[in-house]
């Protein structure tokens, strides 16, 4: 988990960069990912996803502007909403320490996540239009804010033995370690990456 206030300053200050959003206020994203594997001969309804037509399992991770998965939780069921996980995950209680007697900066999350301390989402109308500045804080967070989905994206793009359904069976293997494992090893990949291209640039 992101412990250092003043790393959380840089990112926000690197996402009000990328996206002009006004204000240096946001300093990281969060998501969900679901992760299907074959239909279970126990617990069925448990891990069946209504919303994904499939069975699984979901973990929920935030991530910097780096592209850096910094902390992730679960695995849930797949029936679990987003804003389950983040209850279940004591992520809140965690930043209350960060975050004791500091200004605050808060996540960018979709509009699942509500009325929680330090994590956001975009402006909803409510009976009537936004302002021009409202409209224009969504559409660019929403452009940075896919940056947590290239980082689900190219975890499953790198090790893509993950991404086929059939190759999971939930009770005969540790789906939920695997997802772990993959997530530790594409942020390797990117601090590799990133090592490369300062060096490259020497």
């Amino acid at each position: 988990m992101y412990n250092s206030y003043e790393q959380l300053h840089i990112y926000a200050r690197t996402i009000n960069a990328i996206g002009d959003i006004g204000d240096d206020c946001i300093w990281a994203f969060i998501d969900g990912t679901f992760k299907s594997f074959c239909r279970p001969g126990r617990n069925q309804r448990e891990f069946y996803s209504g919303y994904k037509k499939a069975h699984g399992q979901k973990l929920q991770a935030i991530c910097s502007p780096d592209g850096i998965i910094g902390s992730i939780s679960g695995p849930y069921s797949g029936k679990v909403n987003d804003f389950t996980m983040v209850l279940q995950s004591g992520v809140e209680k965690k930043l209350d320490k960060v975050f004791e007697g500091k200004e605050i900066l808060y996540i960018y999350g979709d509009p699942a996540y509500k009325a929680l301390t330090y994590i956001i989402g975009p402006y909803l109308k409510s009976g009537g239009a936004l302002s021009r500045e409202k409209e224009q804080f969504n559409t660019r967070l929403s452009g940075v804010r896919i940056s947590i989905e290239q980082a689900f994206g190219k975890a499953f793009m790198l090790w893509q033995a993950n991404s086929f359904r059939n190759g999971f069976k939930a009770g005969w293997m540790p789906v939920g370690a695997y997802l772990y494992v993959v997530i530790l090893l594409t942020n390797c990949h990117t601090c590799f990456r990133v090592v490369q291209s300062q060096i490259a640039s020497k």
